[in-house]
């Protein structure tokens, strides 16, 4: 099965596009930039240029691929749109091509309803739409909340807080997402599916933050930021990332659950047992030390 993936550069994509190189699995990571997407994510992978704009590009790229895995982000309300053309491309390209199954990087608590909350929300929701009326067989991945978003929320000894809620979210790592993703590819027999993947830490964002900050900075004292105060410093930043992480955070505490009887629960397809948030944060110690010997050599 040949596999061609979209989006690899991003946190999650990466993660993704590891996790089928692991598994020997033949993929074609389609990116703009070739030599930057080689200096993220190094050689073992074989890289294609393609830009989404284009679906003289996108037909060029897909022909002779089997499946698609698309893992796209926005970061404003314009990229929002933008996001939402891409995708349309990427559909028409695969159907142009003969693509057997396109897979998307959605989240638990994508919704109609709860498209209104959020600008993100809203665009990965209809992109679900054009993907289920496609015509083709589809993977749609809607984990709960990546653990790895949590340092954006620790910034110089202190926490930000966005939002005064104690809604328990159930957090996930990243890499047990991917190998569910993988998984999924393998199986061989999964048609139209719609999995929600959830992980094992069951805590509010505000718990998570501080599990995070006293694990990973052992020692360290934090200031906990309140939330109007929070708000004030992130809208004076030109860092439009982390803005969209502050109102993520934000979206998080208003969402309603998602109650949908079309979706499966994808427990079966991630490890067992589930990463645990304090394990995971033991593993960015590690991280962090190696990324400092590397700096130091």
């Amino acid at each position: 099965m040949k596999i061609a993936m979209l989006g690899a550069q991003e946190i999650e994509g990466q993660a993704v596009a590891k996790a089928f190189k692991h598994a020997k699995c033949t993929l074609t990571l389609l990116v703009e930039d070739i030599s930057q997407a080689k200096q993220q994510l190094g050689q073992g992978f074989v890289y294609k240029h393609c830009d989404t704009s284009s679906l003289s590009l996108l037909k060029n790229a897909l022909l002779g691929v089997d499946s698609v895995y698309i893992s796209l982000k926005c970061v404003d309300e314009s990229s929002a749109q933008q996001l939402v053309n891409r995708l349309k491309n990427i559909v028409a390209a695969c159907q142009f091509c003969n693509v057997k199954t396109i897979g998307l990087l959605s989240h638990s608590l994508v919704s109609d309803e709860n498209a209104s909350l959020f600008y993100e929300v809203a665009a990965i929701y209809e992109c679900e739409q054009h993907v289920i009326n496609s015509g083709l067989n589809y993977f749609i991945f809607c984990p709960a909340p990546f653990m790895e978003c949590l340092p954006q929320y620790v910034h110089e000894r202190q926490l930000y807080h966005y939002i005064k809620s104690e809604k328990v979210i159930a957090w996930l790592a990243l890499k047990d997402f991917a190998q569910a993703v993988v998984k999924t590819y393998q199986h061989g027999a999964i048609e139209k599916a719609r999995f929600i993947l959830q992980g094992d830490s069951q805590y509010s964002l505000q718990q998570a933050i501080y599990i995070y900050a006293q694990e990973v900075y052992r020692g360290v004292k934090f200031e906990s930021i309140e939330v109007f105060l929070s708000w004030l410093r992130v809208s004076f930043s030109a860092d439009k990332a982390l803005l969209h992480g502050a109102k993520q955070a934000r979206f998080l505490g208003q969402a309603k659950a998602v109650v949908d009887d079309k979706s499966e629960q994808g427990h079966w397809l991630l490890p067992n047992p589930k990463t645990q948030l304090k394990t995971w944060c033991h593993s960015q110690i590690l991280v962090k030390r190696q990324d400092q010997t590397a700096l130091s050599a």
